[in-house]
């Protein structure tokens, strides 16, 4: 494992601030299109940094601190695309910062992005940038393809159940099955 985080992932931290703005669920799109209209540097929200991981990314500092700007200045969620933008700003910074960390630590020259938080466009931009500057190859998803990725893991075990004609009782569930290991045929 590189990196992983100490709380909610990104997604989630999108979500989590669309329901505190009242925006809904889920909260990535609608974050996305808002701040398309906001300025990144309305509001300086924290980048979290653990002492003892520096590849480790945590969100809840971020979700306070919105939380808590939100308590103090209420009348920001009259027009919340300053807000959306700083916020969906503080988590690309982090994203981005640790990719550019791996691709030094460990040589790394292509940089795949999935999941449902590959479909938000301020963190394209941020990683083709990123690899424009650092000489990293970055491939997306085509954004009809970037699905929360549990529900990819959910159909991948579906459609692999049909075509092994797996009953429920013959599946092995490992939830941090570390990458290059396989569990093999069941």
């Amino acid at each position: 494992e590189v990196a992983a985080t100490r709380d909610d992932s990104a997604g989630e931290a999108f979500d989590k601030a669309a329901k505190m703005l009242g925006l809904g669920y889920p909260g990535g799109r609608v974050i996305d299109g808002l701040a398309a209209s906001g300025d990144p540097q309305a509001f300086r929200f924290p980048r979290a940094r653990v002492r003892s991981d520096p590849m480790a990314l945590s969100f809840s500092g971020l979700k306070t601190a919105l939380w808590e700007f939100l308590r103090d200045s209420p009348e920001a969620l009259a027009s919340p695309a300053d807000a959306c933008a700083s916020f969906q700003e503080a988590v690309v910074d982090q994203l981005t910062d640790r990719v550019l960390k791996a691709s030094k630590r460990f040589k790394i020259d292509r940089i795949a992005v999935s999941g449902g938080v590959s479909a938000n466009s301020r963190l394209r931009a941020a990683m083709e940038a990123l690899g424009g500057s650092h000489g990293l190859q970055v491939w997306f998803p085509a954004p009809g393809m970037c699905t929360d990725n549990a529900a990819m893991i959910g159909h991948a075990a579906v459609q692999r159940s049909k075509r092994d004609r797996l009953l429920p009782s013959e599946l092995r569930a490992v939830s941090r099955l570390p990458l290059g290991r396989s569990l093999g045929a069941p």
